[in-house]
């Protein structure tokens, strides 16, 4: 199914650190991308309900523990695909931080 080869292609994407956190990985760019982690997240737990299923699960964490990874335990702020940092008063109004939002939401409720 044309679900099944979507994911198959994002899972490729995804690059792992030696703890075993995970990243979306934008070759082109040569970067890695908070929002693709999110989005990522959000779209395994989509395909997880729908199919009443867990098999994406420890990707999800996986993914989860790459953006608390991007995030300073300090001030809140974010480093962003361009390693710019993203003060934590921009949480209402990035999309990217909207999408960190919804995803760490998920992962507590799957």
């Amino acid at each position: 199914e044309k679900i099944d080869h979507t994911i198959a292609y994002m899972l490729d994407q995804i690059r792992y650190d030696d703890t075993g956190a995970g990243y979306i990985y934008e070759a082109d760019d040569d970067e890695i991308k908070l929002g693709g982690n999110g989005i990522a997240i959000l779209a395994l737990t989509e395909y997880m309900d729908l199919f009443q299923n867990d098999d994406f699960r420890e990707v999800c964490e996986a993914l989860g523990e790459g953006i608390l990874k991007q995030q300073d335990p300090e001030d809140g702020s974010y480093w962003h695909t361009c390693m710019e940092r993203i003060a934590p008063t921009s949480v209402l109004t990035s999309n990217n931080m909207i999408e960190v939002t919804v995803v760490v939401s998920s992962l507590q409720l799957t």
